[in-house]
C-alpha cells in the first residue's frame, strides 16, 4: 500500500479577536441604594472627612463595639 501524501497548507486562518467585555454597569438595585445614600446618607460623620489612619482605625474600632 502507497502512502498517500497530503497537501502541504500554505495560508493560515486568523480568528478575530473575541470583543473586549463590556464594562461592568451596576445593577439597578445597586444604583437606586448609591443613590439613596448621597441623597440620605449620613455625611458629617467625623471619620469622612479624614485620611488619618488612626481616626480611620479607630471608627472601625468603635464600630466594632456596638
Amino acid at each position: 500500500m502507497a502512502e498517500q501524501k497530503l497537501p502541504k497548507l500554505t495560508t493560515r486562518v486568523r480568528f478575530p479577536s473575541p470583543a473586549p467585555p463590556a464594562p461592568a454597569r451596576p445593577r439597578p438595585f445597586a444604583s437606586r441604594i448609591a443613590a439613596w445614600q448621597r441623597r440620605h446618607g449620613r455625611h458629617g460623620l467625623p471619620w469622612q472627612g479624614t485620611r488619618d489612619p488612626y481616626r480611620l482605625w479607630l471608627s472601625e474600632v468603635m464600630l466594632q463595639q456596638t
